[in-house]
């Protein structure tokens, strides 16, 4: 079996991106929460508030006097009491690390966490309390594909909700900016919704958001996105070489014919005189270890130009 090696100018790759529409239920209760997951997160209520001046201490925190402050605001936090989701996060921890990954000052545009077009501003403050949609990575692959994520309900009545292409959330018929009811955030598969505290009548999205409960279905439609390479190859053989056939009957034997005791001329002695030429119906590409990695089949076999030089060009995606 002959190798030759390939020159970096023989190979070329080209990365390209590829989209499938996905649509994912979940059913609020149900404890499926493999491919989607949507969780309430709650704002901290305000516990306390101390006026400047107030000397605070504690026998664990020692003491400290509010100086530079008007007023101190205290959030209390008891695991033991606090509102857990159906998958175990506790709400208002859930709405300070949405608050804090999303929605601090000045991380609007140019952050890794939300890359958006446009001006990337949300148009959103959070409310007293969101969902939180999460979507597994397995199924939006390396990303969200803008403008085609959607949120609808089966119930009778009930809107959807689409995205913008900038990462801003509308329920379906309103567009301004005034009713934005969220954002999405593409490249993590995350989604944060207005929390309405009751639904009018059946309807689960309404203008300023949702609202859904124990038994109720939520379903997400939106194109996946996966980024493939697509490598071209090409192979040139020069006249001296490929030009035998790797065939063992054509490597001659110790009688006087093709075959052991048979009369007639050798096969190698044939090839060698131009009577019969190799043809080419297969093509193996190796890598560095000699392991074949790729083979590339011709619909029909292709005879190989021993006097001349000879190109096939391989394409294919990973």
């Amino acid at each position: 079996m002959g190798l030759k090696a390939l020159g970096q100018n023989d190979v070329t790759i080209r990365p390209f991106k590829v989209h499938k529409s996905q649509t994912i239920q979940y059913v609020s209760g149900s404890g499926n929460f493999g491919e989607m997951n949507v969780a309430t997160a709650r704002r901290f209520p305000l516990v306390e508030t101390f006026l400047s001046g107030t000397i605070l201490s504690g026998p664990d925190s020692g003491s400290a006097v509010i100086l530079t402050q008007s007023f101190l605001e205290i959030n209390d936090f008891d695991a033991n009491v606090a509102d857990q989701n159906e998958d175990g996060t506790f709400q208002e921890p859930l709405f300070g690390t949405v608050q804090q990954t999303f929605y601090v000052s000045g991380a609007e545009s140019g952050s890794a966490t939300f890359a958006a077009g446009g001006s990337g501003i949300r148009d959103f403050p959070l409310s007293e309390s969101v969902y939180v949609v999460n979507i597994a990575q397995r199924i939006w692959g390396e990303g969200i594909r803008r403008g085609t994520f959607e949120i609808t309900t089966p119930a009778a009545g009930s809107g959807s909700i689409e995205d913008d292409g900038t990462g801003r959330l509308f329920v379906s018929g309103t567009g301004g900016s005034l009713n934005v009811v969220g954002n999405v955030f593409y490249n993590l598969g995350v989604a944060v919704v207005n929390r309405l505290e009751s639904a009018t009548g059946a309807e689960l999205i309404q203008e300023t958001g949702m609202f859904f409960d124990d038994g109720d279905t939520l379903q997400t439609n939106f194109d996946a996105t996966q980024v493939l390479f697509e490598y071209s190859v090409i192979a040139t053989m020069e006249p001296n070489e490929f030009n035998y056939s790797i065939n063992p009957t054509a490597l001659g034997t110790t009688g006087t014919g093709s075959t052991l005791g048979s009369p007639g001329p050798k096969i190698q002695d044939l090839i060698g005189s131009g009577t019969l030429s190799p043809f080419v119906t297969s093509i193996g590409l190796y890598n560095d270890q000699q392991q074949l990695v790729a083979v590339a089949k011709v619909p029909r076999a292709i005879k190989r130009l021993v006097n001349s030089q000879q190109s096939f060009i391989i394409r294919f995606d990973i």
